[in-house]
C-alpha cells in the first residue's frame, strides 16, 4: 500500500515546482526552470518490494527513496517532468497528480 503522503508529495513538487511570475505583456517572455526533490521513503514497515518475479517485503531503508522533478517555463509551454524511485504506481495516484 503506497504511503498517504505521497500522492501530496507529488503534487506539492509540481506545483512548488510551478510557480512561475506573471510577465508583464511588453515584455519578452523570459525562461524559467525550477527543481525540487522530497524523501518518500516508508515509515512504516514491512512494505512489498515490487518489480521482481517473487513478491518479497522489506522490514528496512538501506537507501532513501525520492520524488524529483524539473519544470521548464519558456512563457508559452510549462513542462513538468516528474521521476519516483519506484517501479510501480498506482493508477489512481498518477491521476490525482
Amino acid at each position: 500500500m503506497w504511503p498517504k503522503y505521497l500522492s501530496v508529495a507529488i503534487l506539492t513538487l509540481v506545483i512548488y515546482s510551478c510557480q512561475v511570475t506573471v510577465a508583464d505583456k511588453s515584455e519578452a517572455p523570459v525562461f524559467q526552470a525550477g527543481a525540487f526533490a522530497i524523501d518518500i521513503s516508508p515509515t512504516e514497515f514491512p512494505v512489498i518490494v515490487n518489480g521482481g518475479m517473487y513478491e518479497r517485503t522489506a522490514d528496512q531503508i538501506r537507501d532513501r527513496l525520492h520524488a524529483r522533478c524539473i519544470v521548464l517555463d519558456d512563457g508559452q509551454t510549462r513542462l513538468a517532468i516528474v521521476v519516483v524511485d519506484s517501479c510501480m504506481m498506482p493508477r489512481q495516484l498518477l491521476d490525482e497528480a
